[in-house]
């Protein structure tokens, strides 16, 4: 045993079994959910396993934690943490992203939504419209609908008024899967007549936003309910009310890092306005986010934005038919609006024979109205590739110009439709490599957390997607926490999927940071070969009927944390030499524990190696400290070398803890053997011999032991032995009188094969063998005349020579004779 090792995890160990013992505590959602930029605010965490929380983990920029307290009466202890932040003046709008450390593990995510008004609570009851609450403009009402209820808020208005109304509902990520909160919004005058309803919006996906302006002196409903009258304890929102600016869209979408740009605000009831935008460098997915701010205040959510180093260029109308269309560079951006119903609008670029763009139209992503459909024509108007929603539902082409020339290309809406929310940006580009990756889930809808134990590791897979550029690819660490090392195999990097683990040392400090993994691809020494990106996660926050991703938060960083020791270690123990095609072996699994831990534990192998298998339900009995997991490589499994490791993981107090062997070779080799099968015959109650033809692709030591397996019930072989000189294999099949008859396929030969100390197994094959019934005797018949003299026998087979043996013996048996061999 470590003693070493069981000394340096006892003390962290007792001191963690003893109060939260190990396992990812769970955030489940702030209360309130929503904070004022420019204050200091408090709000709750609630969720399970927070009582040794250390630390809150921001994500995003623009606010600072002033304090975390973790309650010590039993009644919330565990269960909520009180949390005291800064929010700065210009913090960014929506969402600031976050999870909670502790000491022996990492919360998923959870969102607290930033706005520019003061908050207010939601005041019941007011679940009708005589009983609505009185609320004041530009404010922001926090509150919940319960299942079928329905909120009402009042507030009154001077003719001319500008009212605008947007919900943050699904956004904030709390609502319950299935039926989740979709939320439905309506303005009611006095009579209860709707004036404006809304139910999705493009910039707030399923949640509304209302912009209207008060068509008389007097008080004004607003009903808030879920679409279908649903609602739960879950079902939170925060509703945003004032005479703030709410526009539908802007242009352009996008601009270089660090020029200024004129940004148009577009559909705001009381007009459009302009205002400069320094752009940023790029943030997640190459976005930034533009705020519409005017003289009333700003609007809830920003626009997203791309940060790109294209050349811009601006619709000029008019732009509807290819006489008309717009000189546009190539490579460039192009940015414009569908004015009105039924527009088209069109840009004429210049490209060489052969020249080849990526042609991305960026609309829905950047949450405007357009459903793109992009053509590209001859400078005459004919069509030469057109497409749809390739990008979900944004259209990309990717375009070969057939000769030297001027090309058109023309954007319009699937539908037809047009206004001020229908902006897109095209980006034409050269093709240029990319790569893109993200972690796999560890079971259906659960991502893995990097918790890494001191003196332990964690481990991962990835799964790569390259484009237009292969080969192997390398991780490249930035911002990891002090003491916590990157592990990524070579053998793998080419592959799809790949492992990688996460190391911490035995004295790494209990601490957290968002990490940047990066993975590139191509080579180092030309640079236009290479592709850059960072691993990503993207945590289904809300899941809709029939699994389908409702809300999400995509991450390019990860919250890489290091926790308390793991109270056991655990070893990988593989073969001397290769298991083959068709084969397998057994793997040992060995666990150091610390003295206090007795119980089971579970292993499971980090990655199989290309067409390999493993039982995925190994475990390591209580009290015990060794386990087997039974590999299985495939007939076509890669012959190659992967290096595999495994990972351990037990339940402490119904909570998880997890670690990760070091990596160990697995080679898989081509079988070192071939064997061919002649058909074979025998009729019950027989036996005959079954041919196997040996060719040997390369040496072994001593002798190897074949056994036949595959025969029907009731019949049987003897194991043979083998050695690298033998040519053929004479296995005697020998069945019973009710064998069953008829013809039984994939009859195989499992071969245990010595090499350097160990037995490399087969599974080689196939062959068939036939079972007939007994011929029916038949009646005498008389004497014939002599026939002619017959010619010479042919020469027979080796096969054939075995079953004439075989019969004279038989014959030998009936008569109590014997026969010479």
């Amino acid at each position: 045993m470590n003693h070493r090792f069981v000394a340096s995890c006892l003390g962290a160990f007792s001191l963690a079994f003893g109060s939260a013992a190990f396992a990812d505590p769970q955030a489940q959602h702030c209360l309130p959910h929503g904070v004022q930029r420019g204050t200091e605010a408090k709000f709750v965490i609630k969720g399970q396993q927070l009582d040794d929380a250390l630390e809150l983990m921001l994500y995003d920029k623009g606010m600072e934690v002033v304090s975390l307290t973790v309650p010590t009466d039993d009644k919330r202890k565990g269960k909520e943490l009180d949390v005291v932040v800064k929010i700065a003046a210009d913090c960014p709008l929506g969402s600031q992203r976050m999870r909670v450390r502790t000491a022996t593990g990492q919360s998923d995510i959870v969102n607290l939504s930033v706005g520019a008004l003061p908050i207010v609570e939601e005041n019941e009851p007011n679940t009708e419209f005589t009983k609505s609450q009185q609320i004041e403009l530009d404010r922001t009402i926090h509150g919940q609908i319960a299942n079928e209820d329905v909120d009402y808020f009042s507030f009154d208005a001077k003719q001319g008024d500008r009212v605008n109304i947007e919900v943050v509902g699904l956004r904030l990520g709390v609502s319950s899967s299935g039926n989740f909160f979709d939320p439905y919004l309506a303005i009611l005058d006095e009579k209860k007549f709707e004036i404006a309803t809304s139910d999705d919006t493009p910039l707030g996906w399923n949640d509304p936003s209302i912009s209207f302006v008060a068509p008389a002196d007097g008080r004004f409903t607003i009903e808030l309910r879920d679409v279908s009258y649903n609602g739960d304890g879950n079902a939170y929102y925060l509703m945003h009310v004032g005479k703030f600016p709410l526009p539908a869209a802007i242009s352009p979408l996008g601009g270089k890092p660090g020029e200024t740009v004129n940004v148009q605000f577009l559909g705001d009831p009381l007009g459009e306005f302009t205002k400069p935008f320094v752009v940023p460098q790029p943030g997640d997915e190459g976005l930034v986010y533009v705020e519409a701010a005017g003289d009333t205040g700003v609007a809830p959510s920003s626009f997203p934005f791309r940060s790109s180093p294209l050349e811009n260029v601006l619709e000029q109308e008019p732009n509807e038919t290819v006489k008309e269309a717009i000189a546009a560079p190539a490579p460039g951006a192009w940015n414009g609006k569908l004015d009105k119903p039924g527009d088209i609008d069109c840009y004429k670029f210049t490209a060489k024979k052969g020249q080849v763009f990526d042609i991305n139209v960026y609309g829905r992503r950047l949450r405007t109205a357009i459903d793109a459909v992009l053509t590209i024509r001859k400078a005459d108007g004919g069509g030469l590739a057109s497409n749809d929603d390739n990008r979900n539902p944004d259209s990309y082409v990717r375009f070969t110009a057939p000769a030297d020339g001027e090309y058109i290309a023309e954007i319009r809406d699937q539908l037809r439709n047009g206004g001020p929310g229908y902006t897109y940006r095209i980006e034409a580009t050269a093709v240029t490599p990319r790569v893109s990756a993200t972690t796999a889930e560890i079971r259906r809808y659960v991502l893995p957390n990097f918790a890494i134990p001191q003196g332990g590791a964690h481990g991962y897979q990835m799964t790569v997607a390259r484009q237009d550029v292969g080969g192997a690819v390398r991780m490249i660490a930035e911002n990891l926490p002090k003491g916590v090392t990157l592990d990524h195999p070579a053998e793998w990097a080419s592959d799809g999927t790949m492992p990688f683990v996460l190391r911490a040392a035995a004295d790494a400090p209990l601490s957290g940071a968002w990490s940047t993994l990066n993975v590139e691809c191509g080579d180092p020494a030309k640079p236009e070969t290479l592709a850059r990106a960072a691993l990503s996660q993207e945590p289904m926050l809300v899941r809709g009927r029939n699994a389908e991703r409702m809300w999400t938060e995509r991450q390019e960083r990860m919250p890489v944390v290091v926790t308390n020791a793991a109270p056991f270690k655990v070893r990988l123990e593989g073969p001397k030499g290769p298991i083959v095609q068709g084969g397998g072996c057994s793997l040992k699994v060995v666990v150091e524990r610390a003295p206090e831990y007795k119980e089971a534990i579970n292993v499971l192998l980090l990655q199989n190696p290309p067409g390999c298998s493993s039982n995925t339900a190994a475990q390591i009995p209580k009290d015990q400290n060794e386990t087997t997991i039974t590999l299985n490589a495939a007939t076509n499994a890669a012959v190659r070398m992967s290096p595999i490791a495994v990972r351990a993981f037990a339940d402490i107090n119904g909570r998880t803890i997890e670690t990760c062997s070091e990596f160990i070779p697995l080679t898989v080799e081509a079988p070192f053997i071939k064997f061919e099968f002649e058909q074979a015959a025998v009729v019950q109650g027989k036996e005959t011999p079954l041919l196997v033809k040996v060719e040997k692709r390369r040496d072994w030591d001593g002798e190897a032991e074949v056994k036949l397996v595959g025969l029907p019930a009731k019949a049987e072989a003897a194991p043979l032995k083998l050695t690298k000189d033998q040519a053929e294999l004479v296995f005697t099949v020998k069945t019973a009188a009710d064998t069953p008859a008829g013809t039984t396929k994939g009859v195989l030969c499992q071969v245990q094969v010595p090499l350097n100390g160990e037995q490399i197994a087969h599974s080689l094959g196939s062959g068939r063998l036939r079972v007939d019934t007994p011929p029916k005797e038949a009646p005498a018949v008389a004497a014939q005349p002599a026939a002619p003299a017959a010619a010479p026998p042919k020469p027979i087979s080796r096969l054939e020579q075995l079953r004439l043996e075989q019969k004279a013996r038989d014959e030998a048996a009936k008569s109590g004779g014997a026969t010479k061999e």
